[in-house]
C-alpha cells in the first residue's frame, strides 16, 4: 500500500485576485498551493516548500517569470531543479511560448484562463511526479538493504 501524497502547487502570479482565484481552485482540487507575487518570493518559495508544479506569471515586478524558471532550474541544492513548470501568461504569441520552451517550460496556458485544462494539466504533471518520486524513493530504499545486507555488521568490530 502507497502512502497518498497531497500534491504541491506554487503559484506565482503578482495580481492577486488572480492568484488567490487560482490558489482557491487548486486547494478545491485538493492540492497544497503556496503563493507568491513576484519570482523572488517564488523562488523563497520554492526552496522553502519544493513542490511538485510551479504555476508562474511572465510579466511580474522584481524577477518575472523567465528569471524565475532559470532560478529554479540553475538550483543545484536538490533533485527539485527539474520540477514540472507551468507558464500562465498574457504573452500567447508564438515568439513567447518559444521563448518558454528554450528556457525548459514544460508548458503554456494563455490568459484568460480555462481553469479545466489548468486543472488537468496539473493533474497530470503533479502525478507524474510523484510516481517518478515514489519510484526513486522505493530504489534508494531498495539500494540501502542490499548495502545493510551485504556489509558486515558493526558487532564483528566490536572489541
Amino acid at each position: 500500500m502507497s502512502e497518498e501524497i497531497k500534491a504541491k502547487i506554487l503559484c506565482v502570479e503578482d495580481e492577486q485576485d488572480i492568484r488567490e482565484n487560482i490558489a482557491d481552485i487548486l486547494r478545491d482540487e485538493g492540492f497544497e498551493v503556496f503563493e507568491a507575487k513576484n519570482g523572488k518570493e517564488g523562488f523563497d518559495s520554492f526552496l522553502k516548500n519544493k513542490p511538485h508544479l510551479v504555476i508562474s506569471d511572465i510579466m511580474m515586478p522584481e524577477v518575472d517569470g523567465y528569471g524565475l524558471l532559470k532560478l529554479v532550474r540553475e538550483d543545484k541544492t536538490s533533485r527539485n531543479s527539474t520540477v514540472p513548470f507551468i507558464f500562465l501568461t498574457a504573452l500567447g504569441q508564438k515568439d513567447n511560448v518559444i521563448k518558454g520552451v528554450k528556457l525548459t517550460a514544460n508548458d503554456y496556458l494563455v490568459k484568460p484562463i480555462d481553469f479545466d485544462l489548468m486543472i488537468a494539466k496539473a493533474k497530470e504533471k503533479t502525478s507524474n511526479l510523484i510516481k517518478v518520486e515514489q519510484s526513486h524513493d522505493k530504489n534508494i530504499k531498495n539500494i540501502k538493504s542490499q548495502f545493510s545486507n551485504i556489509l558486515p555488521s558493526k558487532e564483528l568490530f566490536s572489541y
